[in-house]
C-alpha cells in the first residue's frame, strides 16, 4: 500500500520492522528489493533480490514482470544474475 502511494518512508520503516521480527522471510526481502529499486538504489535492490531467493523465493515470472523492478531489470547486473538463477532452474 505504501509503494502504491509512494510513500518510501513509510515502507522502509515497516519494512524494516518486519525484519526485526523474521528476518528470514523470503517476501520481506523481495519487497525490499521493490523499494530500492523504486527508490533507485539498484545495488541494495538486487542484494535484496538475490537474498529473496536465497531464503526460497521462487516466482521468478513475477521477477520479470513486477513494475516496482523494471528499473532493476534495465541493469547489467540484474540481467547477469537472472540467467544464472534460471540455468539453475
Amino acid at each position: 500500500t505504501y509503494f502504491r502511494a509512494k510513500k518510501f518512508d513509510e515502507a522502509l520503516k515497516t519494512l524494516q520492522e518486519l525484519e526485526q521480527i523474521n528476518a528470514s522471510n523470503p517476501l520481506l526481502h523481495y519487497n525490499l528489493a521493490c523499494y530500492y529499486s523504486l527508490t533507485n538504489q539498484p545495488e541494495a535492490s538486487l542484494d535484496a533480490l538475490k537474498n529473496a531467493v536465497g531464503f526460497g523465493y521462487k516466482n521468478f515470472q513475477e521477477i520479470q514482470t513486477d513494475p516496482d523492478l523494471e528499473s532493476l531489470r534495465t541493469k547489467a547486473g540484474f540481467k547477469a544474475w537472472f540467467l544464472s538463477i534460471q540455468s539453475k532452474s
